[in-house]
């Protein structure tokens, strides 16, 4: 996890946190379930900052992407003009 993400989005769940999850995503209750609609239920206020934190996140990733992009660009041009004198380096031996 990177210290943007963090700075972007706070530190992970905690292990409570984890279980509390992983037992309503697991639970087999039937019903009307109060927690639902939890989002849709917010004030929209609050909606509208969840909307802005979700196109932050989308944007961070883009960002990481095209620098992995470039990164692998660039990679690839420095091995390319490297390889000519890492061969002839090889052949004197």
């Amino acid at each position: 996890m990177t210290a943007d993400y963090v700075h972007a989005f706070g530190a992970p769940f905690d292990e409570a946190t984890d279980r509390l999850v992983e037992s309503r995503i697991s639970s087999t209750r039937r019903g009307r379930d109060e927690l639902e609609d939890l989002v849709g239920s917010a004030p929209t206020h609050v909606r509208a900052g969840m909307k802005r934190r979700l196109a932050l996140h989308h944007r961070l990733l883009e960002e990481d992407q095209a620098y992995t992009q470039r990164a692998a660009a660039i990679g690839a041009v420095a091995l390319a003009a490297c390889h000519p004198a890492i061969e002839r380096t090889e052949q004197l031996g």
